[in-house]
Formats: structure tokens, C-alpha cells, sequence
């Protein structure tokens, strides 16, 4: 099931990734503000991205190669879901599903009147705006945080405070028996240039929705990731600054190749394990976005999903404190699964 979702994860991660997706159980990433708007909600988003997002919530817009295509990537995906590390079979339906989907998405052009500007074709015509939860933009001025309260998760003894929780050389280990021991590049990184690997991709590696899953992953592959992603061989399908992939590039161009070799093989060695819980809907709530990822907007009722997968966080505080416990929800159309099955 969580392969029905890695679709927007390879499109968030990568423009060029092939990693062996059968065994990939990576969750997924969706789009800006607009997306999690009525497609008339304008807000600050552009008119290209808004009539991208039109294209992608009304099914008669598209094409029938398009419509195809789109439907039959979470087909595979479901089906790859169920296979073992290794199977042939799953290989190709996973691998295909993606070809599938990245060709629907590029085949969506932007056809505002003239108003949005070439990037903003650009962006329209690779990966539509619901892929990319962008956070709001914030203040200019130097950010500080509290040092004193205590701040609990559900079932973890650990306390941190919010000013432990933003250090990215110190990654929050909630559960710190749920994992072996972490190498230092893991654990607190490098300062000041390489952040510590577990704050973003957490002690156990499950990742976060706008980031990758590295736990059980060959340490090879890992290691071949990061250099392609310091290289520019990889990077990511969002045209403009996006921070999660930002911190990756910039730590990925720092880090030793002993490094590299020491946090790949504890990541292969993590287990990964079910964090998305797949509902499908006709229709989801209103969002805002918290971290890069959809939260329910408060009294903001509810809008159409349309043909977007979005994932949602069930919990803002414990998705902002960095809880791998923590159990997203992915909103899928209604017969996805049926279809995958």
C-alpha cells in the first residue's frame, strides 16, 4: 500500500531517480497551498499554477492518455506493494508506474492568459502544485526558540525542548529503543555544514512526508544518492528553492565518503515500517500547510480531492516536534485500491 504512494515521492526527490522501488516503501509528497484549495481560490498562487491545479481536480480536462496513464501508476503501485524485496515482476509494474505518472504529469500544460511567468510554465508543465507543500514564508528576523518548557510525545519517556527540537546537528530520538545504536553522522552530524542525517530522515529512518524513507535500503544505493545528489546528477523536480531538498543537496556536498559509507549501512540495516494509513475519499478537508505537509485547516470544512494524492498529518504538533511514531493519512481517490488490487 505505501507503494501506491511513492509516486510523489520519486517526483518530489528526483527528476532522474530509478531506485529499486519494490522495495521502497517511501511515503508520499504533494503540493503548494493550492492544492488544498478550491481550484477558484486564488490566494498568492499564481494563475498558471491555479489552472495547473484545475487540470489535475477535474477529470474532464484531461486526455484520455492522460486519465490512463494517471490511474494505472496506483495500480502497479498497489500491486508492487504486496511483492518480495527482489521479484521481477514487481520490479517492472513498480518502475512502470512511475514512467506512467511522470508521463501524464509532463503532458499537463499551463494555459493561463499570459499572466504567469516562464518558470512558472516550466513548473506547470513537469509536476503540478499539489506535489510540493510549501511552507508560508517567514520572518527575515533571526528565529529563536524556547530552551526551558518541556515538550512530551505519546509513549516516549524523552523530553526535549523546542529550542533541541530545531537543532539540526542533534536528531530527536523519541523512541530510542526502536533502533540501534546511531553513528555520530547519524546522530548530530557534522557542524556546521553537515546536519546530522537522523534529524531529517529520522533515528529509524522511516523519513517524513516531504523527505525519503532510507531504512532498509542498500547501503549502495544510498551512497550512490548522495552523489548524485552533491554532482547535480539528482536533484530535485521542483524548479524553485524547496528546504527539504535544499538541506540534502547542501550536506550531501560536505560529507566524507567515510561518512557516507557509515550512515548508509546503519540505514540499511533499520526496518521499515507502515506509517501512512490510506483512506479514500470523494473528499478531504481544507489544509494548511505545517513542515511541508497538508494539516486539516481549522473550521475550514471540506473541498473535492479530485485525481490528487495528499497526504495529510493527523497531529501538527507531533509532526513539528519530529514524532516518528506518528501515522499520516493519505487521501486517495475513491477505487484506488480496488483498482490496485
Amino acid at each position: 500500500m505505501l507503494l501506491l504512494m511513492s509516486l510523489t515521492t520519486a517526483l518530489r526527490s528526483s527528476v532522474t531517480i530509478l531506485r529499486p522501488i519494490a522495495q521502497s516503501s517511501a511515503s508520499i509528497n504533494e503540493g503548494t497551498v493550492i492544492a488544498a484549495t478550491d481550484p477558484g481560490r486564488t490566494g498568492n498562487t499564481s494563475l498558471c499554477r491555479r489552472a495547473t491545479t484545475e487540470r489535475l481536480t477535474n477529470d474532464r480536462t484531461w486526455s484520455i492518455s492522460e486519465y490512463a496513464s494517471f490511474w494505472i501508476s496506483p495500480i502497479a503501485m498497489h500491486k508492487a506493494t504486496s511483492s518480495v524485496r527482489g521479484i521481477p515482476s514487481a520490479m517492472v509494474l513498480a518502475i512502470l508506474s512511475v514512467v506512467g505518472v511522470w508521463s501524464a504529469l509532463a503532458t499537463t500544460v499551463c494555459k493561463a492568459d499570459g499572466a504567469a511567468s516562464d518558470a512558472d510554465r516550466k513548473v506547470a508543465s513537469i509536476v503540478p502544485a499539489w506535489v510540493f507543500p510549501i511552507n508560508p514564508p517567514s520572518s527575515s528576523a533571526i528565529q529563536t526558540y524556547d530552551h526551558m518548557k518541556a515538550i512530551h510525545t505519546p509513549g516516549s519517556p524523552v523530553t526535549y525542548t523546542e529550542a533541541d527540537l530545531n537543532d539540526l546537528f542533534a536528531a530527536p530520538d523519541w523512541f530510542p529503543a526502536s533502533h540501534s545504536a546511531m553513528p555520530s553522522v547519524v546522530a548530530i552530524g557534522r557542524p556546521p555544514e553537515v546536519y546530522a542525517c537522523g534529524y531529517c530522515h529520522t533515528p529509524t529512518g522511516q523519513g517524513r512526508p516531504e523527505n525519503a524513507s532510507l531504512a532498509g535500503l542498500p547501503a549502495s544505493y544510498i551512497v550512490q544518492q548522495l552523489a548524485d545528489f552533491s554532482s547535480g546528477a539528482r536533484r530535485s523536480a521542483w524548479p524553485d528553492s524547496y528546504r527539504p531538498a535544499d538541506r540534502m543537496i547542501h550536506a550531501a556536498k560536505f560529507v566524507t565518503a567515510e561518512e557516507t559509507a557509515v550512515a548508509a549501512e546503519y540505514f540499511s540495516q533499520q526496518h521499515l515500517k507502515s506509517h501512512v494509513r490510506v483512506a479514500e475519499r470523494l473528499r478531504v478537508p481544507r489544509s494548511e500547510v505545517v513542515g511541508w505537509v497538508y494539516a486539516a485547516e481549522p473550521g475550514g470544512g471540506d473541498e473535492l480531492l479530485g485525481q490528487r494524492l495528499l497526504e495529510f498529518t493527523p497531529d501538527a504538533a507531533r509532526h513539528e516536534n519530529r514524532d516518528d511514531g506518528l501515522q499520516y493519512i493519505a487521501y486517495v481517490p475513491i477505487g484506488s485500491l480496488k483498482r490496485g488490487r
